[in-house]
């Protein structure tokens, strides 16, 4: 009951974000191919959609991924600062709540973000290079074992 309600509590607040946000929202979907020093290569599926307020831009995320041993995904919420409105470079960060066989090694995952990201009125494409931390359910933070960069294509609407 309590997930309800926080689902509940969390929809009405993006339904209300979203009639406020005084410009088009951003929906786009990347992916990526990372390779820790000591594993074999983890692949990952992105989704987002971030509403804008100024040149901040703040919305839900989620994400799926696979890699050796384990697989699993991430829901959580991003924030990033544009320098531009429909071009230009930005940065950010985002925190993810992991489920499936990754929840088993971390609890949590924080990265931060550096974005170049340009378009047009109604579509764009995005390059991300990010930093992940991981927290463990004992609160040990696992420190990034290397950049991972990410291509998206988005939706402005």
């Amino acid at each position: 009951m309590k997930r309800l309600l926080i689902a509940l509590c969390m929809a009405m607040m993006a339904a209300g974000a979203w009639a406020a946000a005084p410009d088009k929202g951003e929906l786009s979907f990347g992916a990526s191919a990372f390779k820790p020093d000591d594993g074999k290569t983890a692949w990952e599926a992105k989704g987002e959609y971030l509403i804008p307020f100024g040149h901040i831009y703040a919305g839900p995320s989620l994400s799926l991924f696979n890699g050796d041993g384990f697989d699993g995904g991430a829901v959580g919420g991003a924030l990033e600062l544009h320098f531009g409105k429909k071009c230009g470079p930005g940065f950010g960060g985002a925190a993810y709540k992991l489920f499936g066989d990754a929840a088993d090694a971390a609890k949590y995952t924080y990265e931060v973000r550096g974005l170049f990201e340009c378009g047009s009125e109604h579509a764009f494409v995005k390059f991300i290079g990010r930093e992940v931390y991981s927290k463990a359910e004992d609160g040990a933070v696992t420190e990034p074992d290397g950049t991972r960069f990410d291509g998206f294509v988005g939706w402005r609407f």
